[in-house]
C-alpha cells in the first residue's frame, strides 16, 4: 500500500462534512478540532529531515491556517467559534497555530468581517458572537472601532466589560487618550473604568 493511501484524507474530508452540516456548537467544535488535528497530521508526512524548521512549521500551519479561515467565513458563529479557538491560541500561547500565525489570522478575520458588521454583533443576544466581535475590532487595529467598542460598553456583561477594556489597552493604547478628547460625544461618554484606564496610561 502507498504511503499516500495511509494518510487519513477520507477521515478530515468526513470530519469537514460534519463540522459544516451540524448545528450543535459541541458537535461542531469536536468535528472541527479532529478535522485540525488530521490536517496537521496529513502535512506533517510531507516533511522531509533536511527542510529548516521555519519551512517545516509553514508547511504544516498553513492548511490549518486556510481550514479555519474558509471556516470562519461560514457564518457569523462560526466565526465566534474560531475567533474563540485563536485567541485562546494567542493568550495560551499554544495551539494549532504558532502565537504570531494566530494574531495574523484574527487581523485577516477583523478586516473581512468589517466595522460595521462587528459593531452590529456587540448587540447579539448570543454572548460568543458579542466577545469575538469585542476581540476582533481590537485587531481591526482602525481608529473607528473605538467608538464602537466604549458605547457597547455600557450594556455588556462584566467579564465582556473587562474584555473591552483589554482590547482597548492592548490595541488602542497610544490612540484613546487622543479619541476621547477630541472625537467623543456626551451620548457615548466613557465609563468610570475607561478614564481610569486612560488615566493608567
Amino acid at each position: 500500500m502507498s504511503e499516500s493511501c495511509k494518510l487519513p484524507t477520507h477521515s478530515l474530508q468526513l470530519y469537514i462534512a460534519v463540522a459544516r452540516a451540524s448545528r450543535e456548537p459541541a458537535v461542531m467544535e469536536n468535528a472541527l478540532n479532529l478535522a485540525l488535528r488530521t490536517e496537521k497530521m496529513i502535512a506533517a508526512h510531507s516533511l522531509k529531515s533536511c527542510m529548516p524548521t521555519a519551512m517545516k512549521v509553514k508547511i504544516c500551519q498553513l492548511p490549518v491556517f486556510n481550514l479555519l479561515l474558509d471556516f470562519a467565513q461560514l457564518s457569523p458563529q462560526w466565526r465566534a467559534l474560531i475567533v474563540r479557538i485563536l485567541y485562546e491560541n494567542v493568550e495560551g500561547g499554544s495551539g494549532h497555530l504558532t502565537v504570531n500565525r494566530a494574531k495574523q489570522l484574527l487581523k485577516e478575520l477583523a478586516k473581512r468581517a468589517g466595522l460595521a458588521s462587528l459593531s452590529a454583533d456587540l448587540s447579539t443576544a448570543n454572548k460568543e458572537r458579542r466577545q469575538a466581535a469585542i476581540i476582533l475590532l481590537g485587531w481591526l487595529k482602525s481608529e473607528k472601532a473605538i467608538a464602537p467598542l466604549i458605547e457597547g460598553y455600557h450594556h455588556l456583561a462584566e467579564d465582556e466589560k473587562d474584555l473591552v477594556l483589554g482590547s482597548l489597552e492592548k490595541h488602542y493604547r497610544a490612540k484613546l487618550p487622543y479619541h476621547l478628547k477630541w472625537q467623543m460625544h456626551d451620548k457615548c461618554a466613557p465609563s468610570l473604568q475607561i478614564c481610569a484606564l486612560i488615566k493608567a496610561m
